[in-house]
């Protein structure tokens, strides 16, 4: 099915629209909330502050780096709109932007955080296509169990692109044009093609805290992407652990394996900075409230699969140029019909070809003018140099 990426674009737009709805829609219901209000208002005292994380990932197939500022919009006691902007880059130079705005809200009883966002997504794969997706979110958290649900809408962008080239057959002759003889080459050449193709899909994840341990957390998700215009689907599983050493850094390892990619894993960190004022509130939050400025996890790559192997062949011709200043007679062989040439050397004794519009391949000498006649034999007898054939 062919995807419409100026509708996907005003469901973005409208996604967008309704968290900031949902949002100021929060903050009417909470008015009522003096104590809520007197604590935590849009110009005082802000209880989440905005984070910078820097990330690095080194694995089997390749290495990524990734920088990522999650910032505030509008919060209070109990709900946070947020931005998220990030870009990563990998060893195989592919690049990636990403810039998201998503809602977060405690559930009544707060033990649960619910999460909703959104990202518009630009790539550069290492094929240097160009490719564009949305990304949709949805995301509960708790201090014990994580639930997540992520959909991707890829711009229908398929980039041909040349795989391999190789010379199957060449042919060499040789051909004249006035007074030059050009050698021509015609290469028959085999080439190879793929086409990168997007694809849409999404992923699910389920986490919880290992027991005994509540600074290590792991995960467990399910991805598919569905394969179109001849690309295969993509499906697999992927395990992750995040060992959270403090409030600032962690420790990841990844791996993943399906039926496309194969096998693939990762070891990486995550670094994180809080940007503005500290206060006294922000440093007395709980580990759950702590958790409502984390990055929310989605997949790092706009997903392309490759269609399969495309032949074609095509032909090329080269003209170089062998010898110049040569002088053609027509002469007739005995017992054969049409005209034959001999191709000879003439120069002037300056050593420049005289000007003459005759003895061109186009116009050459005839051996019956006689005031050509004579020169031209002395000429070839003095030399004693016929071309190395008739033509």
């Amino acid at each position: 099915m062919k995807i419409n990426f100026s509708a996907l674009q005003q469901i973005y737009y409208l996604s967008c629209s309704l968290v900031l709805y949902s949002q100021h829609s929060t903050f009417s219901d909470d008015s009522t909330s003096k104590n809520a209000q007197k604590e935590y208002s849009y110009l005082s005292v802000k209880k989440w502050q905005p984070t910078v994380t820097f990330g690095g990932k080194y694995g089997n197939q390749r290495r990524i780096g990734q920088l990522a500022l999650l910032s505030p919009l509008l919060q209070n006691d109990t709900s946070l709109l947020y931005l998220d902007f990030r870009f990563m880059a990998d060893s195989r130079s592919a690049k990636e932007g990403n810039f998201g705005i998503g809602k977060r809200w405690f559930t009544d009883n707060q033990k649960f955080i619910f999460g909703i966002y959104s990202f518009y997504d630009r790539r550069r794969t290492e094929l240097s296509n160009i490719v564009n997706q949305i990304t949709l979110g949805f995301e509960a958290i708790s201090n014990t169990w994580d639930y997540r649900a992520n959909f991707y809408y890829p711009q229908n962008t398929i980039k041909e692109v040349e795989k391999s080239r190789k010379i199957i057959d060449t042919k060499s002759w040789r051909e004249f044009v006035g007074n030059n003889e050009y050698i021509m080459t015609q290469n028959s050449i085999k080439t190879l093609k793929i086409q990168e193709v997007p694809l849409k899909g999404l992923d699910l994840e389920i986490g919880s805290v290992v027991p005994g341990v509540k600074s290590l957390r792991l995960y467990g998700a399910y991805y598919y992407f569905q394969g179109r215009a001849k690309a295969k689907s993509i499906n697999g599983f992927r395990i992750r652990s995040n060992f959270q050493l403090n409030d600032n850094f962690s420790v990841l390892l990844e791996g993943s394996r399906d039926n496309v990619r194969k096998t693939s894993g990762f070891v990486g960190f995550q670094f994180r900075v809080e940007l503005g004022e500290k206060r006294k509130k922000t440093n007395g939050l709980t580990s759950l409230e702590k958790r409502m400025v984390e990055l929310p996890e989605r997949d790092i790559d706009i997903v392309t699969n490759e269609s399969a192997l495309t032949t074609g062949i095509s032909s090329s011709l080269t003209k170089e140029l062998k010898s110049t200043n040569n002088y053609f007679i027509k002469i007739k062989k005995k017992g054969n019909s049409g005209n034959h040439f001999i191709k000879i050397k003439k120069k002037s004794s300056s050593g420049k070809a005289p000007r003459t519009t005759y003895g061109l391949y186009e116009n050459p000498y005839n051996l019956k003018q006689k005031n050509q006649l004579n020169p031209l034999k002395n000429k070839l007898q003095e030399k004693k140099e016929r071309v190395s054939g008739l033509l």
